[in-house]
């Protein structure tokens, strides 16, 4: 068996029908596929040690408006979030970056900026620090397969070796 790692926010894009087994935020609407909760992800505000240090610790969302903000956006990202959290009101040069990649925001926040990240992020680097602020956003992790796949041991394998 060959594992393909392609990431891409827009199943209906495998048009190949190569792919076998996805990880997606979004319920898979295709008939022939067999889709379960994996696991809830939960977000936090995190920043760089250097970057609290420069520009202060936000003491509430509000305050949040007053820095370097690196946003992810994609199709599978709420953006309007930030609307819900923060206002729509901000200042110029608040967004400090946008990126449709969590890598690439990791690695931005984590080099000068301050960012919605998954809690996870805490387990894996030390370079990112949890910012006490009350954010309260989650989401719902799925793994979807082909039920044509179902009866492959290889397959099988696979998907419970990722539950």
């Amino acid at each position: 068996m060959t594992i393909g790692l392609d990431f891409d926010y827009n199943l209906e894009r495998d048009r190949t029908h190569k792919a076998d087994i996805w990880l997606t935020y979004e319920q898979p609407t295709q008939a022939d596929l067999i889709a379960s909760k994996l696991a809830t992800i939960y977000f936090a505000v995190y920043a760089s040690q250097s970057y609290t240090q420069r520009h202060g610790i936000p003491s509430t969302m509000d305050s949040l408006k007053n820095h370097r903000f690196v946003e992810h956006i994609s199709p599978s990202v709420r953006s309007e979030l930030l609307d819900v959290l923060i206002g729509t009101e901000r200042p110029q040069g608040f967004i400090a970056m946008r990126t449709n990649s969590s890598l690439s925001q990791l690695w931005s926040v984590t080099g000068g900026g301050i960012g919605a990240l998954p809690t996870f992020v805490s387990e894996i680097t030390s370079a990112a620090a949890l910012v006490p602020l009350e954010l309260r956003i989650r989401r719902e992790l799925r793994l979807g397969y082909r039920s044509k796949a179902k009866p492959s041991p290889a397959i099988l394998a696979a998907v419970k070796w990722v539950r």
